[in-house]
């Protein structure tokens, strides 16, 4: 949960407190006042799981929220064994062609956070990580967490049966890929994604020389997108000295009864280009690139 106190600044609520807001105008993202943007809007509160250092020295950022099995996470640095999928392009042009993405991210500043609510991802997302990181690939997976508007509590993810390899995953009953075929009941924690945003992604600190930061986000989880989206947007996490881009999965078929106008609200606010105020705003666009959703790629050996 937050600490502090709210305040309106603008069309933003901004958090005070631990997380210490400043506001800022500009117009031209170059680096070098980029970066004294980014280094004065916050402070970090290293109180937060995974907020003391984790992205320290990543320049650019990639945030896969919604993980599944992490093949989108391998596409970002493995492009070759997935040719033709959407996301590849927009990789290209948020963090650069494929020969500098797979450089060590000591090099390339380039690291990745992913986000995944199913317990049954548990070990192949961790075996992505260990394999990564002998890259030399910064790489890190929140898994099992449900991402939400509120940190710290439990919560029932309703995921599908093993004879569909578990593929379909949400805090919604009923709802989803074979759900009418039985769905088993998990406890998983939450994690506040915009505190974690906050306190981890935008008071980072950043290399001297290198790459232009950018922060890229995608979100595809399941419905929730509905809950968190507009606390990112109310806390000024979804505006562009933050998050500069973020491709957006939404459920609309989801939603039922009188649920259902929240995504006319919700993708309304998203896709408002005014409503960070004087602050640039986060570019949104909507894909869903499902390629390779089973991978199966063989992981890069230690040695490779």
């Amino acid at each position: 949960m937050c600490s502090g106190s709210d305040r309106q600044e603008g069309n933003i609520t901004l958090l005070t407190g631990k997380t210490n807001f400043a506001t800022h105008s500009t117009k031209h993202l170059a680096h070098s006042s980029f970066s004294m943007l980014w280094q004065k809007v916050f402070q970090q509160d290293s109180t937060l799981e995974g907020g003391a250092g984790l992205l320290d020295g990543c320049a650019q950022v990639y945030l896969d929220i919604g993980s599944n099995v992490g093949v989108q996470v391998r596409k970002l640095f493995e492009p070759s064994l997935y040719p033709g999928a959407p996301v590849l392009e927009v990789f290209n042009r948020a963090f650069g062609d494929a020969g500098h993405r797979s450089q060590p991210s000591s090099q390339s500043g380039l690291c990745a956070v992913g986000f995944e609510a199913n317990p049954a991802r548990t070990d192949r997302l961790r075996e992505i990580e260990q394999s990564y990181k002998h890259k030399g690939w910064r790489v890190d997976f929140f898994v099992p967490k449900v991402v939400s508007n509120v940190g710290d509590e439990t919560v029932t993810l309703w995921t599908n049966g093993l004879q569909h390899n578990s593929w379909g995953a949400s805090t919604r009953k009923n709802i989803g890929i074979h759900a009418a075929e039985g769905q088993a009941a998990n406890k998983v924690p939450t994690l506040d994604l915009t505190e974690w945003v906050l306190n981890t992604v935008k008071p980072r600190s950043l290399p001297t020389m290198g790459a232009t930061p950018y922060v890229l986000a995608k979100f595809d989880i399941e419905g929730s997108e509905y809950e968190v989206l507009p606390r990112l947007m109310k806390h000024g996490a979804l505006c562009a000295p933050v998050i500069q881009k973020a491709f957006i999965e939404f459920h609309q078929s989801f939603l039922k009864g009188p649920d259902k106008q929240k995504h006319d609200d919700v993708y309304k606010q998203v896709m408002d280009k005014g409503r960070c105020g004087n602050i640039p705003t986060t570019e949104v666009t909507e894909l869903d690139d499902e390629t390779f959703n089973m991978d199966g790629k063989p992981l890069p050996s230690a040695g490779s």
